[in-house]
């Protein structure tokens, strides 16, 4: 069988990760599930590379295939921890630690000649770590906000329909027209692939699963009666291509998107800065998109909690999840990321959305218009 397909639709897969690594470079400074997001999507980019060098007929380019597919589950586990900002167990660490140390002593040693026996438990180790941070996605979603638990969901349901497709990629388990593990690396860059405009949802996946999958039929359906002689395996093949070229031409278009995203959203201290000493708080507040689709949250809406909780909202300026039981509670209610002070007596809040943007500059960003607003 034709190897031709395979290096087609893997340098298609390598053209998608490295456009989507630009947007997520930018974001990475700001974010810190960009941060790691732009790790894993690099880690899939030297995969697909390593492996386009391998079938080339480099011997040593099979070294580094290997180890960079001994770490991706780590990279993923990393996302994963991310997404639902606490820490994975420590057994489910020492595991991917484990098998990406084990690994990659198997590859060193070995070279490129791993038997049937070893190349089947890498499957297996990769398998088991992908449902260890899919495991920590589903068990922590109601401990963050539904915006941040809808892009987890995404990024699991990625990880699961991966798993499949990076079987796949054994050859010498299974033997299929097209190998699968260049699919999983457009899949999971098509399900981060909106997350900086904050739309990533189930739906939208499904969406995109569609698409690709209507490219690859009604591209097959033309091969067929252009050349009715060709198999099912050719077929196949056909269709691979015109799915893998339908995300690559996704993945353009959104990184179009993605860069007017981050050129609209400038920086809220700049913003802040340009404004009159002692603005109103209505300026203030539509100073910059963020804040403005914020929501107020009075002193009367806070009633119904204790006073203590009443007492530890009032004491921060900037509070998130981590914050406590009332915190989460009012930004489930509110959709929100992070609760900002906006006066302590009365006490009045602005629950916003950080979105994809959510992290450590944000937060000063925020604490930046707290204290505005209290001054003002």
């Amino acid at each position: 069988m034709s190897r031709l397909p395979d290096l087609i639709v893997t340098a298609i897969a390598l053209a998608a990760t490295l456009i989507a690594l630009a947007p997520l470079n930018l974001a990475r400074r700001r974010s810190a599930v960009a941060a790691r997001m732009f790790a894993l999507i690099a880690g899939l980019a030297a995969l697909l590379a390593a492996r386009l060098l391998a079938w080339s007929g480099s011997a040593v380019a099979a070294i580094p295939l290997l180890l960079v597919a001994s770490w991706l589950p780590l990279l993923a586990l990393l996302v994963a921890e991310q997404l639902v900002r606490r820490h994975a167990p420590r057994w489910m660490k020492l595991l991917v630690l484990a098998g990406g140390t084990g690994f990659t002593i198997v590859s060193l040693i070995a070279g490129a000649l791993w038997p049937a026996p070893v190349l089947l438990a890498l499957a297996g180790f990769q398998t088991v770590a992908i449902l260890c941070a899919v495991g920590l996605i589903v068990r922590s979603r109601g401990e963050v906000s539904p915006a941040e638990a809808q892009l987890g969901g995404v990024f699991a349901a990625a990880l699961l329909l991966a798993i499949p497709l990076t079987a796949s990629d054994f050859q010498a388990i299974f033997t299929l027209p097209v190998r699968g593990g260049a699919f999983a690396a457009l899949l999971l860059v098509l399900a981060t692939s909106r997350y900086l405009a904050g739309t990533a949802s189930l739906r939208t996946l499904l969406i995109d699963l569609i698409l690709l999958a209507a490219a690859g039929v009604i591209l097959a359906a033309g091969a067929h009666a252009i050349w009715p002689a060709a198999n099912v395996a050719e077929l196949v093949q056909i269709g691979a291509i015109g799915a893998a070229t339908a995300a690559l031409a996704l993945l353009l278009q959104r990184r179009g998107e993605a860069r007017l995203i981050l050129q609209a959203r400038p920086s809220l201290v700049k913003l802040i800065a340009a404004l009159p000493d002692r603005p109103r708080l209505d300026d203030l507040l539509s100073v910059h998109p963020l804040p403005a689709s914020g929501r107020l949250v009075e002193a009367d809406m806070l009633a119904a909690y204790p006073a203590e909780a009443v007492d530890m909202l009032a004491a921060e300026r900037v509070s998130t999840r981590a914050s406590g039981d009332a915190v989460r509670d009012l930004l489930d209610a509110y959709a929100g990321t992070h609760l900002v002070r906006l006066a302590r007596s009365p006490l009045r809040l602005l629950a916003v959305s950080g979105g994809g943007l959510a992290g450590d500059g944000l937060t000063a960003e925020l604490d930046m218009v707290s204290r505005v607003a209290e001054a003002s």
